[in-house]
């Protein structure tokens, strides 16, 4: 029928699907009638048939004026951008899809594509966006994903497989003025290739001690997690992992193993440290703020190819095992169409110098906010003016100069900035006031002034 598996099963799922609570529009007049309704103790003076019926289908509760499903908010439509205000201060990721399935466990009342404009409106996160594609990769070596997962086969450490690898936090040099993030230097960060679940420990020295430090927390810490021993380490053959460091592992019985580059840990890395700049910079957090709820956001968002999110497995299921999602990977991909822009509607960021052409061999996007010399795109919003054909593509006229289409980033609505709150100063209580004794008034001693007068001592008399 129509193309559809419509076996008993599938349409079961299917109707489970669409009769749940994130399906529904949570108008602000909807609830408010079903809470005037609770009110008045089921009043049909105090309601309409869709109100009752509403309520009778979903039996929320209402809990401090406000209607409660399964513990989880009722959030109305009014309220949705200000609850996703406060969210992305804290532990929500900024992908579309990991942001809905952390709001999902949380509160009812989110569409992905109310959080994918509200994201995308962020100035904090435009400013730090990526570089738009330019040219399309030929896949050359590989046919499907995942073939890079060889440390989990039994040879080498099975499912309990870490990779760990040094990245290095922004601080303030002579080039770059601005303050550092932190007192710290270095981070020493653990990815579990199973699940891609981060541990991450900052670090104030790059020796051997302090490695073998950071490897003891992580032990402790992937025990208390998952209630299991680390089986292998894969890392590089840096300094900072030997001595102290390899010992330690050995006598714990962990095998080691040394590659050229760990690749899961690398792409950790960049998300982290685009996640801390964020907070620390973009929305200008402190430190212990942002590197705490950075660490939250990076696992808590959606992986694709467990179809989970990485705090979401126990220790049991990585011990079972976690099945993996694919994809296959076409030799040539499909040809994907650089974005088209109308003349005096569209507005747009363009790159500046700095991220462009030989400024990107060492270029960084954690860094977009640390000096003007590491800045992608443009602060102004600017009109595109005017279209030419350049070859085989298109230029358009932006801010007095001509860019290619790779090089503009549509800003599609209102851009939205935000703060840290500014923290309260403490009022520093005044000293008291010393008193001065007032001179006793006497008989003897009888004069105007208030003064006390000693007697003049002569001394050598």
């Amino acid at each position: 029928m129509w193309g559809l598996d419509c076996s008993l099963k599938s349409l079961v799922n299917y109707f489970d699907f669409i009769n749940t609570m994130e399906k529904c529009q949570l108008k602000d007049d909807l609830l408010d009638r079903v809470k005037e309704y609770i009110s008045s103790g089921y009043s049909y003076d105090k309601s309409g048939t869709k109100t009752r019926r509403w309520y009778d289908k979903w039996k929320p509760e209402l809990r401090k004026k406000q209607l409660w499903y399964q513990d989880k908010v009722l959030v109305p439509e009014s309220e949705v951008v200000a609850y996703l205000e406060e969210s992305v201060k804290k532990g929500m990721p900024m992908s579309r899809d990991g942001a809905y399935h952390w709001l999902l466990e949380r509160a009812w009342g989110f569409k992905k594509n109310v959080i994918y404009k509200f994201i995308s409106s962020l100035q904090a996160f435009q400013l730090m966006k990526k570089h738009p594609f330019k040219n399309n990769r030929q896949n050359v070596t590989q046919t499907r994903e995942g073939t890079a997962q060889v440390f989990l086969a039994k040879k080498f450490g099975g499912k309990t497989t870490v990779g760990i690898d040094l990245t290095f936090i922004p601080r303030q040099t002579d080039n770059y003025p601005r303050e550092p993030w932190t007192k710290y230097k270095y981070m020493y960060v653990a990815v579990v290739q199973a699940n891609n679940f981060t541990f991450a420990y900052p670090m104030e020295r790059k020796t051997g001690v302090e490695s073998r430090r950071c490897a003891r927390r992580l032990v402790r810490d992937f025990k208390a997690r998952y209630n299991l021993k680390i089986a292998c380490i894969v890392r590089d053959a840096g300094p900072e992992f030997e001595k102290e460091h390899r010992e330690y592992l050995t006598d714990e019985g962990i095998k080691q193993v040394i590659v050229s580059k760990c690749w899961w840990v690398e792409r950790r890395n960049s998300m982290l440290m685009r996640e801390i700049a964020l907070l620390r910079e973009g929305f200008g957090f402190a430190w212990e703020h942002s590197f705490k709820n950075a660490l939250l956001k990076i696992n808590s968002t959606w992986n694709r190819k467990i179809k989970a999110t990485p705090d979401s497995i126990s220790g049991a299921e990585l011990q079972k095992g976690i099945t993996h999602y694919n994809r296959k990977l076409k030799r040539k991909p499909k040809a994907r169409k650089q974005p088209v822009y109308k003349v005096m509607k569209d507005k747009v960021r363009h790159l500046l110098k700095s991220a462009m052409d030989v400024n990107t061999i060492l270029w960084k996007s954690y860094n977009a906010f640390r000096d003007r010399k590491t800045h992608i795109w443009s602060k102004t919003v600017f009109l595109v003016k005017d279209k030419k054909r350049k070859g085989r593509t298109v230029q358009y006229f932006v801010s007095d100069k001509w860019f290619y289409p790779w090089q503009l980033q549509l800003v599609a609505g209102p851009v939205l900035v935000i703060q840290a709150p500014k923290p309260v100063k403490k009022k520093v209580a005044a000293k008291p006031k010393k008193k001065i004794p007032r001179a006793e008034i006497s008989s003897s001693n009888l004069r105007r002034g208030t003064r006390v007068r000693r007697k003049t001592s002569f001394y050598g008399r």
